[in-house]
């Protein structure tokens, strides 16, 4: 086995998209991915057990400088042009604030309109590869979109260095302050049906805009969803599709499939070419899912061929509710929701069918108190009734 210090850019390109879906599952679920990911390769089923152990061992890592943990594998891996203190002769870079397997996320000044915004900018291979037009067209229909739970898309670019570096292509959206549905999950592991419904329609009326309009998402999780003032605001429209314009599919990632394989549909997966509309579905039911019983709804990939486990997730919200969230999840696109809309028209009657039984319980209790009542009140005349009685008799 190669040590890790010692691992190539090219090995280091293979392993980095398997090191990143992997730390995307639950660590129960990641062995199996593991040995479903790497096959008969032994020597890169060691690499990634090595990866994932390093990455779980927090704090002796902090204990070692990255510096010298890293130093040969930092030194072999282009870091590719230095980020400019500013793009497009507009955004000014302030500082980063997040970084992922394929961009890169600044917080960043628009001196033109006095606001702060957050600049994403794409890995340097993607801009090696072909389809750069259509990556422009894409990020500019995805910009066209304008839905009160849509985080817009201001503006787009390249940038350009010299000859012997790559354009750094990047996108500009509003600094959204606040949490995503991934960190309220990391504080409640579980939220209510209520509001579960109530989101869930926000995310899926935005997903139907989005649809109508030719722009499917690709990567719908609880990191793409932000809460603002308690909506849901759906980020990153039409970047998946973009970046899948690019070249950044399976053949260019080592095997890996564009988006997150946790929430991926079983056609998205698979890499089949004529994903569509009903993929969001699927993977909106994952979040669904993930928000009402506080856990994912499958262990593998591989268990997608078949359907969520029905009773836990009964146990936790109405039979009604948990048949939208099923169905959502079915494997076949012909037998989920038809459409995004379908599914938040779905939501809306599971949520009026669960009041309508709650109503019906509290009028039961209401009936009963009412019952018990009456029942006291009587026998208490009947108690006055009898003293009152006691009391002539002895007077007399």
């Amino acid at each position: 086995m190669t040590a890790l210090g010692e691992l190539s850019r090219e090995r280091w390109r293979v392993l980095e998209p398997l090191l990143d879906a992997a730390l995307e599952l639950e660590p129960t679920r990641r062995a199996a991915y593991v040995d479903r990911a790497c096959g008969g390769d032994l020597p890169l089923r060691a690499e990634l057990k090595a990866l994932l152990e390093a990455c779980d061992l927090g704090a002796n890592i902090l204990e070692t400088p990255a510096v010298i943990t890293y130093a040969p594998l930092l030194a072999d891996v282009p870091l590719g042009p230095p980020m400019p203190v500013t793009l497009g002769g507009r955004y000014h870079i302030m500082r980063e604030i997040g970084r992922g397997g394929m961009a890169t996320v600044y917080l960043a000044h628009d001196p033109k309109h006095g606001r702060q915004v957050a600049v994403k900018t794409l890995r340097s291979e993607v801009g090696r590869r072909s389809g750069r037009v259509r990556f422009a067209r894409e990020i500019e229909i995805a910009a066209g979109l304008s839905h009160p739970h849509i985080l817009p898309l201001h503006d787009s670019g390249e940038e350009s260095f010299d000859d012997n570096e790559p354009s750094l292509l990047y996108f500009v959206s509003p600094f959204a302050e606040g949490e995503t549905l991934r960190d309220r999950l990391r504080r409640e592991p579980r939220m209510s049906p209520d509001e579960v419904v109530r989101l869930g329609g926000e995310i899926a009326r935005a997903l139907d805009y989005a649809h109508r309009r030719g722009v499917i998402h690709l990567d719908i999780k609880p990191e793409n969803i932000l809460l603002h003032e308690g909506h849901a605001v759906v980020a990153d429209f039409g970047i998946a599709r973009a970046m899948s314009a690019t070249g950044h599919g399976p053949s260019e990632q080592g095997g890996s499939v564009l988006g997150t394989p946790s929430y991926m549909s079983p056609e998205q997966a698979t890499g089949e070419p004529d994903v569509d509309a009903r993929s969001d579905v699927y993977s909106l039911g994952c979040v669904l899912y993930e928000l009402l019983t506080g856990m994912q709804p499958f262990a593998s990939r591989d268990e997608r061929a078949g359907r969520p486990n029905f009773a836990a997730l009964a146990t936790h919200v109405s039979d009604e509710l948990a048949s939208v969230v099923t169905r959502a999840l079915a494997p076949s696109p012909d037998d989920r929701f038809p459409s995004a809309d379908a599914l938040a028209l779905a939501l809306e009657r599971a949520a009026r069918a669960s009041r309508r039984i709650r109503w019906r319980r509290a009028r039961v209790w209401i009936a009963i108190a009412v019952v018990t009542m009456a029942a006291g009140g009587i026998w208490a005349t009947r108690l006055v009734q009898q003293h009152s009685q006691t009391l002539t008799s002895t007077r007399r």
